[in-house]
């Protein structure tokens, strides 16, 4: 039985190895997009206890403390405005990723189902062939007893 070569192989292997790519590529960024999520809510968690720190504070201070709290509470704001930026871009990227990555999963698994039925036709060819090969051997035999019967009549 000769062996079974399916000539889009490679084809499937390599839409495999793509699809592992941008499944890592994709936990990747969905990590970096926690990440960035987690300090934006420390910053916003930051401003809400330096406010309430600064509501708390005695009426002596709080002036004072207000004051440098909006000076500086800008910086901040910006630096959540720009985490903001790059979480949007991860969070596209995200998408795209996500996109090509399901679109590489229906493409391998066409690819897979063509494998089957390729494999499928294989065997059958296969065990047609055995069949055929049995047939003509047993035709065989049967016509050598037959000469044989009829060359000697007696054995």
């Amino acid at each position: 039985m000769k062996k079974f070569v399916w000539p889009l192989q490679r084809v499937l292997e390599l839409k495999c190895k793509q699809e592992d790519l941008y499944r890592r590529q994709l936990v990747s960024l969905t990590e970096q997009a926690a990440g960035i999520r987690s300090r934006i809510m420390v910053a916003r968690a930051d401003l809400r206890l330096q406010c309430s720190q600064i509501k708390d504070a005695p009426s002596q201070t709080r002036l004072a403390k207000q004051e440098l709290f909006l000076q500086f509470v800008h910086v901040i704001d910006n630096k959540i405005k720009s985490m903001q930026l790059k979480l949007q871009e991860i969070e596209q990227l995200r998408t795209e990723t996500l996109t090509k990555v399901l679109h590489l999963r229906k493409e391998r698994k066409a690819l897979q189902k063509l494998r089957q039925k390729a494999i499928e036709q294989f065997t059958y060819e296969q065990n047609r062939l055995d069949r055929k090969n049995l047939d003509e051997h047993a035709n065989i035999a049967f016509v050598r007893n037959l000469i044989a019967a009829q060359v000697n009549p007696g054995v």
